[in-house]
């Protein structure tokens, strides 16, 4: 074989391996960055940086109302703020039904309001699940576990929902056949909730939740929600 055969073989040879180690790095790479965007898609991240127990600003006024009146820029963020309280007088969902009406009379439409159950709080972190409903007539379901938040149903229509500023609307549920918890719109069945996995939550405490949005517009304007326990 000629000279000039073997020296072009052996070049055709050394841009092959030469090829295939350079594209094997990227591949790895993109590999990791989708498994990294698939972890990141269980949770939403606008409810993990703001969490806040503030039982200061639930007001109690009568024997059945409580008002959360919010107008300090501190719960103001680019994020958002949850505030939530809990009743440590009202027994657990697993005992006896939790329902509440609420009404919201300022603040953002988009913001969602409502109740959270089956709530323990430890010194490093916090389990609870929520039912919010906002003035635009959607209702949402969502676990928050340690710092992470996901939704079990998404921001929907609901056709029971009263529509707007000052309406009342009553959140109800109840835990049934010693597995699923029932939800409850103005005393119309809307799901159900499957046990979500954590044990101790039947023994969890109810309470009332709000949130601050980035669209309202502390301290000019008000987030005042008003909730009727029944």
């Amino acid at each position: 074989m000629k000279l000039a055969t073997i020296r072009y073989l052996y070049f055709l040879l050394f841009i092959f391996i030469f090829f295939s180690c350079y594209h094997n790095v990227p591949f790895q790479n993109s590999n990791n960055d989708q498994s990294d965007d698939n972890n990141n898609e269980l949770f939403e991240e606008d409810w993990v940086s703001e969490f806040t127990q503030e039982d200061c600003l639930f007001k109690k006024v009568d024997n059945s109302d409580l008002i959360l009146n919010v107008v300090d820029e501190k719960y103001w963020t680019s994020q958002g703020t949850t505030i939530w309280t809990t009743l440590d007088e009202v027994p657990s969902v697993s005992e006896v039904p939790f329902e509440t009406t609420i009404k919201k009379t300022s603040g953002a439409a988009e913001a969602g309001y409502g109740i959270h159950f089956a709530t323990i709080k430890t010194t490093d972190s916090i389990n609870m699940l929520i039912f919010l409903i906002n003035i635009k007539g959607e209702y949402a379901i969502g676990e928050l576990k340690g710092k992470n938040f996901r939704y079990y149903k998404t921001w929907t229509k609901c056709q029971y929902l009263a529509q707007g500023y000052d309406k009342n609307n009553k959140l109800k549920i109840t835990f049934e056949n010693s597995y699923r918890y029932a939800f409850y719109i103005n005393n119309n069945f809307i799901q159900y909730l499957y046990n979500p996995g954590y044990t101790s939550e039947l023994q969890g405490k109810n309470g009332l939740i709000a949130v601050v949005s980035p669209k309202d517009k502390l301290p000019d304007q008000a987030v005042t929600v008003i909730y009727t326990l029944e």
